[in-house]
């Protein structure tokens, strides 16, 4: 047996040396989870896949035995996550770059509406039908996100980027409506609801389907920085009010604060965290007053900064 010092010895350029470990063997175990839903019979969650080169479908897990099922999916066991949406379809969003939001799911009909990666247009896959999704939105300047349905499942809204200005480091944002009773003759041409700031997000729609509020923020703040909170009055004829500004934090410097994740109570409050006292609490908004109420006065944090949406 030759010596260490009669070992021979390989030179090879930096990052060449081989290794029993593959790049794909590291990624096989790193599947990402997000924004889990609870739907009828179960709970739904967008989910990458390694094996399939990254591809994010939506997974549903039912609580019991449940008739949510794709049409393309591949039989499980009872209880076991089920892959709603077939390859090579890719829920993702790049608005705000981050993305987030890539999907909204129609329980009652059976019926998903996703952001797809490569194009970055809204899709509608109806689970029980073996086909493939059918395009929604037909935008190639435009790309979607935080997609959210009416609770009466005839609108779905979402923040849209447009890049067809002539300064496209700094696309157009905008809250969308998109006519979903317009779906046999696609695409459907989107509605702006509310534009003009440099940032949309968070869209919450009131149980009622009357009221729609989200938030805003423009340059230089970030949205841990300083956002506003707005709310447009919706009429079930697809006619809207102005929305107008519920707390303007912009107007008044000293008044800063960051306000996130705005969502509607079943008795259609609307409710809020906000960092105003240093610390991000839960406030709901007192219409009658245009009052912020404490709900949750902690020193302690209730929310998350707003990276992503959904």
């Amino acid at each position: 047996m030759p010596s260490p010092q009669e070992t021979p010895k390989t030179q090879l350029p930096f990052g060449h040396w081989p290794s029993p470990l593959s790049a794909q063997t590291l990624a096989s175990g790193s599947a990402r989870y997000g924004e889990p839903k609870i739907v009828t019979g179960g709970i739904v969650w967008p989910q990458t896949l390694p094996e399939d080169a990254g591809r994010a479908t939506l997974m549903f897990s039912p609580f019991t035995d449940s008739s949510m099922r794709s049409a393309n999916a591949s039989p499980s066991g009872d209880g076991e996550p089920i892959a709603l949406l077939p390859a090579p379809w890719n829920i993702r969003s790049k608005v705000h770059e981050y993305g987030g939001g890539a999907y909204a799911l129609d329980d009652v009909k059976q019926r998903l509406y996703f952001v797809n990666a490569d194009d970055q247009q809204i899709y509608r896959y109806d689970l029980h039908d073996s086909g493939p999704p059918q395009p929604v939105t037909d935008r190639p300047l435009s790309r979607f996100a935080d997609l959210v349905l009416h609770p009466f499942g005839q609108w779905l809204f979402a923040v849209r980027e447009c890049f067809d200005s002539t300064d496209n480091q700094h696309p157009a944002a905008s809250i969308v409506a998109i006519d979903l009773r317009q779906e046999a003759e696609p695409p459907i041409a989107p509605r702006v609801l509310a534009s003009g700031e440099d940032f949309y997000a968070a869209i919450t729609v009131s149980p009622s389907g009357e009221k729609i509020a989200f938030i805003s923020w423009c340059h230089p703040n970030m949205p841990w920085d300083n956002t506003q909170l707005w709310q447009l009055q919706w009429h079930c004829d697809g006619t809207f009010e102005k929305a107008r500004v519920l707390i303007d934090s912009l107007s008044v410097p000293a008044a800063s604060q960051s306000i996130v994740q705005p969502k509607y109570s079943p008795n259609n409050e609307l409710y809020y965290v906000s960092d105003k006292t240093g610390w991000w609490n839960i406030y709901a908004y007192a219409q009658q007053s245009d009052k912020q109420l404490p709900i949750v006065a902690i020193e302690a944090e209730c929310a998350t900064p707003q990276w992503t949406f959904g």
